[in-house]
C-alpha cells in the first residue's frame, strides 16, 4: 500500500466515525423531537380538552346558579333569565365539544384511560341534566323544598363532575410527568452517546494519525540516519525498509545511490592517486624539460626574473641565476628596439598585456652580456604559482631564422626578375612567331583549296599536315600568350556579350567534328531548351570548350568512344559539362590537373602530346567569369569536366 492509499485510507476511517458520530446525533435528535411531537400531539391536547370540560362545568354551574337567583327576586321569567339560560346553553356547547375532543384522543391515544373517561361522561351527563331540571323547576316556580332538593343535588352532580375531571387531569399530569422524565432520560442518553462515540472519534484519529506519522517518520529518520553516516565517511551505509509504498521505494533508490556513490568514490579515489602520481611525474617530466630545453625560459613577477633555466644562462652569457635574476628584461636588451622605441617602456607594455590577456607573443631584439644582438620570438604565458599571478617568457634565438629568411627572400626577388625576363621573352617570342606562323597557314590553305593547281595524293596528305601542326603551333603560342598574362598577375582580357549558348556549342563543334570523326568518336549533345542567352566573352567561351574537347579526343581509347556535351540551368547559373569514355585520371592525379606545365604522367605527355598550359588557362577563364570549374573521372573508364557561368554576368567581376 503506498502513501496516497494509507493516507486515503486514514482520512476515510475518520470521515466514517465523523459519519457515526453525525448518525447518532440525528438518532438522538429524532428521538427528542418524537418524544416532544407526542407530548405536543397527545398529552397537551387531552389536557387542553380536559381544561376546556372543566371551564365549561364551571360555566354550566355559574349559569345555572345565577338563573336560579337571578329569577328568585322576580315573579315571573324576564329576558334577563334568558341570557342566562343561553349561557347555561353555550357552557354545554362547549363542554360537549369539548368532550367530544377529549373522547377522540383517549380512544386514540389513551385507550387505558377510557374508564376516566366513562366517569366524566357520567358526571357531564348527570351535570347537564340536573341543569336543566333546576331551570325547569325554577320556570315552574316549583316549591322552594324541591328546588332545594334539586340544588342540594345539582351541586352533588357539580362536586361529582369537578372530581372526575380533577382526577382525569391528575392522571393526564402523572402521564405528562412520565413522558417528561422519559424525554429527559432520552436527552441524557443521548449526550452519553455522542459524548462515548466522540471520544472513541477522537481516539480512533489520534491512532490513525500515530500510526501513519509513524509509518512516515520512521524511514525517513532512517533515511536521515543513513545519510548522516554517509557525511561521515561510512558509504557502507543502509536503509533497512520493506515497505512497498514510495517511501520503500525512496529508500531503495538511496540505497542504489549509496552503491553508485560508492563506485564514484572508489573511482575518483583512484583517479585522484593516478592524477596525484601523473602530476608528480608531470612536475618531474616539467623540470626536465625545463631545464633541458634549448629555448631560455625564465619566470617572472611585476618586479622582474626570479628564476630561469640553465640556457637562459648559456644563451644571454650570464654566469648563474642569481646574477640573470637581478636584472629587468630591458637590461638583456638594446636600449632602443627596431621599431624605434625604448626597450623599458616596450618591455614594461608587452609584459602588461600578457598579464591581461594570459598570453602575448611578439618577435624582440634581445643583447647579450658581450653585447651582441640577436633577434628572438618571445612567448610570454600567465598561470598561477602559489596563488600568485607569474609569468613564463620562453625566448628562442631566431637568428638562423632570419639569415635564412633573407636568403629565401633574395632568392624570390631573383626568381621574380626571371620569371619576368622570361615572360617578356614569351611574350615576344609568341608575337615574333605568330607572322611566319600565319604565313605558313595561310599558303598551306591556299594550297589546300588548289590555288596553285592540282595536288596528288600525297601532297595533300603532306599538306593537311603542314596545316594541321601550324594551328596547333598557332594554339599553343596563344595559350603561351595567355599564360604570360596569366603568370604576370593580369587578368585575361573579357569582351562581355549576350549571345545563346547552344549556338556557340555548335559553332565550336564544327572545329572538332573532323578530328573526332578521325578517331572514331561520336560527339553527342544534351541541351537544355530552357537554356537560352548567356553573357559573357563568346570567344573566351568557345576556348573553354575547345580546350575540354580537345583533350576529351585526345585523350580517347584506341578503338574510339563517346563524348557528350550537355548544357542546362542549375541554382541560377548556366552548367555545362563535356564526358568522355576515354583512358581517364588517376586519383593521385586528380589535384595536379590545373598546375602549369604539368601532365599527369611524362609516357601520356609523349604518346598523347600537349604543353600542360591548357587547363590552367580554361580554370582562370571560368572564375574570371564568375563561374567553378570541377572534375570527376574514373581511371580506364573516362572523365568529365564541369563548369559553371553566372546567367546574368556581373560586369565588376571583370574589371
Amino acid at each position: 500500500m503506498n502513501i496516497r492509499q494509507k493516507l486515503i485510507l486514514g482520512f476515510l476511517t475518520v470521515s466514517l466515525l465523523v459519519l457515526l458520530v453525525a448518525y447518532f446525533g440525528i438518532d438522538a435528535t429524532d428521538s427528542i423531537h418524537n418524544a416532544y411531537a407526542a407530548e405536543g400531539e397527545e398529552t397537551l391536547p387531552v389536557i387542553r380538552s380536559l381544561e376546556g370540560m372543566k371551564l365549561a362545568g364551571i360555566r354550566i354551574v355559574a349559569s345555572t346558579h345565577e338563573f336560579i337567583h337571578f329569577q328568585s327576586g322576580n315573579e315571573t321569567y324576564t329576558p334577563l333569565g334568558e341570557k342566562e339560560y343561553q349561557d347555561v346553553l353555550s357552557g354545554v356547547e362547549s363542554y360537549d365539544k369539548s368532550f367530544e375532543q377529549y373522547e377522540k384522543l383517549v380512544n386514540r391515544f389513551f385507550p387505558d384511560e377510557r374508564v376516566i373517561l366513562e366517569n366524566i361522561r357520567i358526571a357531564g351527563q348527570r351535570l347537564k341534566k340536573i341543569s336543566f331540571e333546576l331551570i325547569d323547576l325554577k320556570n315552574q316556580e316549583a316549591s322552594e323544598i324541591i328546588i332545594k332538593q334539586k340544588h342540594e343535588e345539582f351541586e352533588e352532580a357539580e362536586t361529582d363532575f369537578q372530581q372526575a375531571v380533577d382526577d382525569a387531569l391528575a392522571a393526564e399530569d402523572n402521564e405528562f410527568a412520565e413522558r417528561t422524565e422519559r424525554v429527559g432520560i432520552t436527552i441524557d442518553n443521548t449526550k452519553k452517546t455522542i459524548i462515548l462515540v466522540s471520544l472513541l472519534t477522537i481516539l480512533m484519529s489520534i491512532l490513525i494519525g500515530i500510526y501513519i506519522s509513524y509509518s512516515f517518520s520512521r524511514p525517513i529518520v532512517q533515511l536521515k540516519d543513513a545519510a548522516a553516516q554517509i557525511i561521515r565517511g561510512n558509504m557502507d551505509a543502509k536503509v533497512e525498509i520493506c515497505s512497498k509504498d514510495e517511501i520503500g521505494s525512496l529508500a531503495e533508490m538511496f540505497n542504489q545511490m549509496t552503491s553508485e556513490v560508492k563506485k564514484h568514490r572508489d573511482h575518483l579515489d583512484a583517479f585522484v592517486t593516478e592524477r596525484t602520481f601523473a602530476l608528480v611525474e608531470s612536475e618531474e617530466k616539467y623540470h626536465t624539460l625545463y631545464e633541458s630545453s634549448s629555448d631560455a625560459i625564465m619566470l617572472l613577477d611585476e618586479k622582474g626574473f626570479f628564476d630561469c633555466n640553465n640556457a637562459t644562462l648559456r644563451i644571454f652569457g650570464f654566469s648563474n641565476k642569481e646574477e640573470f635574476t637581478k636584472v629587468h628584461p630591458s637590461q638583456v636588451s638594446p636600449p632602443y628596439q627596431p621599431d624605434g622605441m625604448d626597450s623599458l617602456t616596450a618591455a614594461n607594455n608587452k609584459i602588461a598585456e600578457a598579464f591581461r590577456t594570459g598570453t602575448n607573443q611578439f618577435e624582440w631584439m634581445h643583447r647579450r652580456q658581450n653585447g651582441e644582438d640577436f633577434p628572438a620570438d618571445v612567448l610570454l604565458t600567465a598561470f598561477n604559482l602559489k596563488g600568485k599571478q607569474v609569468l613564463q617568457a620562453t625566448v628562442r634565438d631566431i637568428s638562423e631564422r632570419k639569415r635564412v629568411e633573407r636568403e629565401l627572400l633574395l632568392a624570390k626577388e631573383e626568381a621574380e626578375r626571371a620569371s619576368a625576363v622570361k615572360s617578356e621573352f614569351l611574350a615576344k617570342m609568341s608575337h615574333e612567331l605568330r607572322t611566319p606562323l600565319n604565313a605558313v597557314i595561310g599558303f598551306s590553305e591556299f594550297l589546300k583549296m588548289k590555288g596553285a593547281g592540282e595536288l596528288n595524293e600525297k601532297q595533300e596528305r603532306y599538306i593537311d599536315n603542314i596545316l594541321n601542326s601550324g594551328k596547333h603551333l598557332f594554339g599553343i603560342i596563344s595559350d603561351m600568350l595567355d599564360l604570360v598574362k596569366v603568370e604576370s598577375g593580369e587578368k585575361l582580357p573579357l569582351s562581355l556579350e549576350s549571345f545563346p549558348a547552344p549556338e556557340a556549342i555548335d559553332e565550336t563543334l564544327i572545329f572538332v567534328n573532323e578530328k573526332a570523326a578521325q578517331k572514331k568518336i561520336v560527339i553527342t549533345k544534351e541541351i537544355d531548351p530552357g537554356l537560352g542567352a548567356i553573357i559573357a566573352d563568346k570567344l573566351r567561351f568557345k576556348q573553354i570548350l575547345m580546350n575540354l574537347l580537345d583533350n576529351a579526343i585526345k585523350f580517347s581509347k584506341p578503338e574510339g568512344g563517346m563524348i557528350t556535351i550537355a548544357a542546362r540551368k542549375a541554382d541560377g547559373m548556366a552548367q555545362f559539362s563535356v564526358s568522355d569514355t576515354g583512358i581517364g585520371i588517376k586519383e593521385e592525379d586528380m589535384g595536379k590537373l590545373f598546375d602549369l606545365f604539368h601532365q599527369v604522367d611524362s609516357g601520356i605527355s609523349r604518346k598523347y602530346g600537349g604543353a600542360g598550359i591548357g587547363l590552367p588557362i580554361v580554370k582562370q577563364l571560368v572564375e574570371q567569369h564568375g563561374g567553378r570549374i570541377l572534375v570527376e573521372s574514373i581511371y580506364g573508364e573516362g572523365t568529365t569536366f564541369t563548369f559553371t557561368l553566372p546567367l546574368e554576368a556581373k560586369k565588376e567581376v571583370f574589371k
